[in-house]
Parts: C-alpha cells; sequence; structure tokens
C-alpha cells in the first residue's frame, strides 16, 4: 500500500534521530534544542501511517480479522421500572444517561460495572409532566431539553451522583414559549437550535452565553407542496437536511434572516423515515443515512452530493431507528432485525454476517466505540458489542504472514 506520507523521509529522519541519541549517551553530549520538536513530529508522522495501515486492512483483510457481534442481557436493578420504550436520550457521562419514556417518565440511568452486565435507573424526574422529544447536554451541570407540546426546559444539578440520591436535588427551569408543539428538534451552530413546530414550519432559536434566556431568529414555513418533514439533521453550522413523507431529501441553509432550500432529491418511493449521520473510522461525517420501509436504505454523501441504494434480500420491513460511532453502525427494522454497517476506506457496506434475527429492538445508543445500549419492545435492557478491527494493538497482535 502507498502512504499519504514519504516513507523514504521518514526512515532516514528516524535513523538520524537514533544516532544522534546514542552518540549523545555514548559521548555524554546534550541532544540538539530541536530534537524533540523533530521526535515529536516524527511520532505524528507514525501515528497517521498506522491510521492508514488500519484503514487499509479493516478493508481488505476480512480473512485476517473478521468481525463478530455479541449480544448480552442487562440485569436493571432496582425498584424502578417504567415498563415503557424511550421516545429519547442523552449520553451524559461514560457510563450515565438520561431517558425519556414514551409514557412520559424521565429517568437517570447509570452502568454499575465495565462489564455492562447492570444498570440503575433513578426514580422519575418530578415536575415535569410531558413527552421529551430531544435532549443536549450544555456543560457538566445542565441539560437542555424540549417536549412534544412545545415546553423547554432546563435541568441542572451540583453532582449527577446525587440526582440518584435523591431526585429532588434536580433543579428544573421551564422557559416561558407560546409553541403549541415540536415535531423534531436539532442543534446547528453555537447555541442555535432549529424546531419543527408544524409539518412544514420551522424555527431558529439562539440561546444566550449561559442558556438563561432565548431569541428567534427565523421562523419560516418551508414550501414542499403537500409533503410533510418527518426527519432532520445538521451538516454544518448553517446547513441541514431534512426527509419528507414522500421520500425526499432536501438540503436546507439558514441565512441572515431566512431559510433557503437548495436542493430537493427523490430518495424513495414511499416515506423517508429516519435521517441519521455516520461518523466513520477517523470521526469524520460524510454521509447521511436514510431509512425507508419496504427495506429501503440509502447513503447520501453530503460533500460529494453522491446517493447511494444500498440493495440486500437480508434488509427488510420498516426501518426506523440507527446510531453509529467510530466506523460502525446499527439500523433496526419493525421486523425485529439488527443490521450493521462498517465502513472501511471511506465507504460504507452492509456486513450481513452480522443481520441478527427476532431481536425486536426499539431503542439504541452508542456506548462508545464498539458498543451498543438497547432497549427490546418487553422493556429489556441489552448491549450489542462489534468487535472489529479498531486498534492499532489490535493489528500487531495478528500475525499478518
Amino acid at each position: 500500500m502507498k502512504f499519504s506520507i514519504t516513507t523514504k523521509e521518514f526512515e532516514e529522519n528516524l535513523i538520524k534521530l537514533r544516532e544522534e541519541l546514542n552518540n549523545s549517551l555514548l559521548k555524554g553530549k546534550k541532544v540538539s534544542d530541536d530534537f524533540e520538536d523533530e521526535l515529536l513530529e516524527l511520532e505524528e508522522k507514525q501515528k497517521e501511517m498506522e491510521k492508514e495501515l488500519l484503514s487499509y486492512y479493516r478493508s481488505y483483510g476480512d480473512n485476517i480479522y473478521k468481525s463478530k457481534i455479541e449480544i448480552t442481557s442487562i440485569k436493571l436493578e432496582g425498584s424502578f421500572d417504567p415498563e415503557s420504550y424511550l421516545k429519547s436520550s442523552l449520553k451524559i457521562d461514560e457510563d450515565i444517561f438520561l431517558f425519556s419514556y414514551i409514557n412520559q417518565k424521565l429517568h437517570f440511568a447509570r452502568i454499575l460495572d465495565e462489564g455492562v452486565e447492570r444498570i440503575e435507573l433513578s426514580q422519575a424526574v418530578k415536575n415535569i409532566e410531558d413527552l421529551i422529544i430531544y435532549m443536549k447536554k450544555i456543560n457538566d451541570n445542565k441539560i437542555l431539553a424540549f417536549s412534544i407540546s412545545g415546553g423547554i426546559y432546563i435541568l441542572s444539578y451540583e453532582d449527577i451522583d446525587s440526582v440518584f440520591e435523591n431526585i429532588n436535588s434536580l433543579k428544573i427551569y421551564k422557559f416561558k414559549t407560546y409553541f403549541k408543539g415540536f415535531e423534531n428538534v436539532i442543534k446547528l451552530g453555537n447555541n442555535k437550535f432549529l424546531l419543527q413546530t408544524l409539518k412544514n414550519d420551522l424555527t431558529l432559536l439562539e440561546f444566550n452565553e449561559d442558556y438563561s434566556d432565548f431569541k428567534f431568529i427565523i421562523e419560516e414555513e418551508i414550501s414542499i407542496e403537500e409533503d410533510e418533514i418527518s426527519s432532520l439533521v445538521g451538516i454544518g453550522d448553517s446547513k441541514f437536511l431534512m426527509g419528507t413523507r414522500e421520500g425526499f431529501l432536501i438540503e436546507g441553509e439558514y441565512k441572515i434572516n431566512h431559510i433557503i432550500v437548495k436542493e430537493k432529491i427523490k430518495i424513495f418511493e414511499g416515506p423517508l423515515n429516519k435521517l441519521w449521520i455516520l461518523e466513520n473510522f477517523n470521526r469524520q461525517k460524510e454521509y447521511c443515512a436514510c431509512l425507508g420501509n419496504d427495506g429501503n436504505f440509502a447513503l447520501f454523501n453530503f460533500r460529494k452530493n453522491k446517493i447511494i441504494k444500498l440493495k440486500s434480500e437480508k434488509i427488510a420491513g420498516k426501518l426506523f431507528e440507527i446510531k453509529s460511532k467510530n466506523g460502525t453502525s446499527i439500523f433496526l427494522s419493525e421486523d425485529g432485525l439488527v443490521y450493521v454497517l462498517e465502513e472501511k476506506m471511506g465507504e460504507w457496506e452492509l456486513n450481513e454476517d452480522l443481520t441478527k434475527p427476532d431481536l425486536f429492538i426499539v431503542n439504541v445508543m452508542a456506548k462508545d466505540s464498539s458498543s451498543y445500549l438497547c432497549l427490546d419492545i418487553y422493556g429489556n435492557f441489552l448491549n450489542i458489542k462489534i468487535d472489529h478491527l479498531d486498534s492499532i494493538k489490535k493489528l500487531y497482535n495478528l500475525e499478518l504472514f
């Protein structure tokens, strides 16, 4: 394979520094003033080569390291069982989440050990009798939440652990608003949030620095004839994508005082149920996944304006949920199937060997680079772990020749 850096030059510089270090040790002399800077530069180049090498073997080394999927049950500790599934969720910290259940219950959750075998729910949050559809962590002590009825809340706490001991330690502030409801909410630029208030009405809000107040930037109805927005995702500080009930993908952008519809592309004949941005192995985001009915699945590269439709007999039913982290993605079908996408050299592929039937998962949350926290239709928690070639350490441990 060919590296992006000149390997011959790298090798020559490495030999030069090694000889300089050996001479300094033998003769008791100091190394040159720029020795450390040159060494750090070589270390960065080595990391870049390792990253490229890892990407290469992920793409062309299926016979060397085959990806595997492991599904384990997670025991729910304590007496709090909401007996429902999630409308939205938020990862607050490494092992701490906030769950908004469809029955309007709001619970904090924490995983109790590294084995991801037990999970504990807090008491239900009090003084919010509303269905929270979107949550965003503002800082270490504040969470912003939007409800389906049009409510906007700030949840604050001094110590997250104290919330599990006493739910009354959680402080709740509700903004005074006139909104009648929210369909979708996404974050765009700094402190800016785009809200779908009716089927085709969009509002852009900007909060002040400490999130104690907000102002309206744009209130506008999007003209898309008799269609209706079904999903929103952000692709930049001012750009976003919209999916519609009629199967269109629409690219939008807000300017100083209005929203521009830049492009409208027919993706499916049926509805476009869900949009989600995929994160590749290098933590870059340039593909948007489009989920539809009857196994319809497509990828839109919004950097290159290119559509790729994934065709597979194994993809079936209504696709409705998806999450992505570090070169993998899990998406769900109402037929009870779980599918896994993997990124290889910048392209996303369905790994049919990892497809799992009869799980009937309804919610999935990315936990880390290889694990997903899930909830099935019966309210059971599961952990899905994707074991793939995701570290240089794994590569070095392989017998390549």
